[in-house]
């Protein structure tokens, strides 16, 4: 008799550790969403538009001359420094505008706002770069370590800190 699902453990042990270090960066977008929502009492749904155009930006600048698109090429680590600095900027902007000038608007039109300029930063996002589905470089490099028989590259271990 032949089981129909069989147990392997040579997928176990990669798919837990990929699994721990994606969730640790879906961790930090659920950490901004929460400090969001207690400080302004507003679901801030905008932080997946300044993620994604922030994903684009840093492969538009990081990415090699090796792409089939317009890329510059620049180092990763002052390319990554670029991109956090607009990533904190557009959250700068937003904050003011939800804290500020719609502090007494009603929490759900805040929360559409939010989800508008979500969409409206994707859009340009999209508009932008069109058709870009390469891989984007780590800026931690390209190098693997050996954590309980298994290689876990250097991206996947600073995500999981």
């Amino acid at each position: 008799m032949v089981l129909a699902l069989e147990f392997n453990t040579n997928i176990l042990a990669p798919a837990i550790v990929n699994g721990i270090a994606i969730s640790s960066l879906y961790a930090l977008m659920s950490i901004a969403l929460v400090l969001t929502f207690r400080m302004s009492r507003s679901v801030a749904f905008v932080h997946g538009g300044i993620a994604s155009i922030s994903a684009y930006l840093y492969w538009y600048l990081a990415a090699t001359s090796a792409s089939a698109f317009t890329v510059l090429g620049w180092p990763k680590l002052p390319s990554l420094g670029i991109v956090i600095v607009f990533g904190a900027l557009g959250g700068f902007i937003f904050g003011s505008v939800v804290m500020g000038r719609m502090a007494a608007w009603p929490r759900v039109t805040v929360t559409t706002f939010s989800l508008g300029a979500m969409l409206l930063v994707a859009g340009i996002a999209g508009t932008i770069w069109k058709g870009v589905f390469e891989r984007v470089p780590s800026p931690f490099g390209e190098g693997t370590m050996r954590f309980f028989s298994m290689n876990v590259t250097r991206h996947q271990v600073v995500s999981f800190g």
